[in-house]
Parts: C-alpha cells; structure tokens; sequence
C-alpha cells in the first residue's frame, strides 16, 4: 500500500473562503504545510491569479515567483502553493501598492489596499503563553514564549500581554510593538463562525459553564450579535480601528436593509 500525505486537492474539497467556482476544474492547489492555520490561510497561487490578476497561467505565477516581484510581509516567497493569511500584508513592488488580506462580509477572502504607513504592520491574536525548554549556548534554559494565531512564537515578550489579546507585529523587525486587550469597548474582527467578516464593539462578556466565553457586541448599525471570544479578533479601540476595513465596514444587512438601500440610492439619483 502506498503511504504519504496527499498531493493533490479536488476543488470541491477547498476551503469556501477561498472563493472557488465549481465549474473551474477538478482539482484546486493544495496548500504547502507551514505556520498558518489552514482554514485562515490561502495558496498565494489564488493571490496572484484571483485578487491580483498579475497572472493568468502557471507559468507565469512561477515567473513572479521566482523574481520576486510580490512580496508578503517584506519576504520573498518562493513557492506559489505557500500559504497567505488573515491580515498579512501583500506588497506589489514594482507598482508599490500593499494589500492586506481580509475576510469579507460574505465570509470569503479578499484583498484590501493599505497605504505604505500601515503596510508597515500586522496584527495577529495571542493563542496560548508557555516556557519552553530552548538550547541557548552550551546551555538549556527555559524562555517564556508567547505564541500567535498565525503561528509566530515570541520569546521574551511583555509580561502583560494575556491570551486573547492583539499584538501588532513590525514587519521589518518582526518584534511585538504594541497590544491590545481583549476587554469591553475594544472594536474586534470576527474571524470564523455564522459572523465572519463583521466588526463590532464588545459590550460584555461573559463566561459560560463549559469554559467558553460569549461576547455581545454592537456593529456600526447598531444591530446587536453574539460570538465566541475564540471566534474574535481585536483590531481597534475608542471607535478607531488599527486596519483599513472594506467598503462594508463589517456591517452585516437583512435583504429587507438592502432593500431600502437600493431604493434610497434610485430615489437620489
């Protein structure tokens, strides 16, 4: 019997946040195995091809590729099926344009385009904090480690950083520059779940018998929702978020809202 992981992908299988159409073919890129959760992440092949348009076949994504010419997070990458994930920063830079990739309101992913100051970061959420026993010289000792949603570990972090709360990370020095906390008032991104892609402002929290923690928030609607802290993500505070949103602004519309705003445009025009 043969062994080993799969090579291949069927496109019916791929994640839906991907965005894939049925009809495209059988198969779709398997994603390389790396730091990003697999569900949060998709094959820069998609970037290039779907949201960028810089390419059109194989050959030319490899070409990109092998020149360097789209780099995430300032590195290049050198393999179309390594994987991009929820915030990470995509420069073009022969056009020097920057993108950072975001989760839509229809739970798909999509690019944003950021200016050159915020290209400059990105944010990531605090999974768990640990010591682990790291061989530093001649010698083991035990470093605090500080690990992230996206897979990156920080050694020697501030103290006062808590699971569940944001880092921002600098890109060029790859260092924890700030964080916030996970608290009322904090404007967060919801990142999985029946609410992907909206934005709101915790009103409370609270804890419930099986560990888990509900949040109620408040988008910029003022429509009222609940999710999961696990679920959440904190971009932003004092009604300012850190990240350019999209032209949504997370706000999830009834049919009935949408409506009325179709009409209200009609009657403007």
């Amino acid at each position: 019997m043969p062994s080993g992981g799969h090579r291949h992908l069927k496109r019916l299988a791929a994640n839906n946040k991907w965005g894939l159409e049925k009809s495209g073919g059988k198969y779709a890129i398997r994603p390389l195995p790396g730091s990003h959760n697999k569900e949060l992440s998709i094959p820069m092949h998609y970037i290039l091809t779907r949201f960028l348009k810089l390419a059109q076949t194989s050959k030319e994504v490899h070409y990109i590729m092998k020149e360097g010419l789209v780099h995430v997070n300032g590195k290049k990458m050198l393999n179309h099926k390594s994987t991009v994930g929820l915030f990470d920063v995509i420069s073009v830079k022969k056009s020097n344009e920057h993108f950072r990739l975001i989760l839509g309101i229809n739970r798909k992913f999509k690019l944003q385009k950021i200016t050159s100051e915020e290209a400059k970061f990105r944010l990531t959420k605090v999974s768990s904090k640990g010591v682990d026993k790291l061989k530093i010289g001649e010698n083991m000792e035990e470093v605090p480690m500080t690990r992230t949603l996206c897979g990156y570990n920080f050694r020697y972090a501030n103290p006062a950083i808590e699971v569940s709360d944001t880092v921002k990370v600098n890109i060029e020095s790859n260092k924890i520059v700030e964080n916030y906390k996970f608290e009322q008032g904090a404007i967060v991104f919801i990142f999985s779940g029946s609410n992907t892609g909206r934005v709101g402002t915790i009103k409370s929290m609270e804890k419930q018998t099986d560990g888990k923690t509900l949040i109620q928030l408040v988008d910029g609607n003022m429509n009222h929702f609940t999710t999961l802290m696990s679920s959440a993500m904190v971009i932003g505070k004092d009604e300012q978020t850190l990240i350019t949103l999209d032209e949504s602004e997370g706000i999830k519309y009834t049919e009935f809202e949408k409506s009325n705003l179709r009409y209200k445009a009609e009657v403007e025009e």
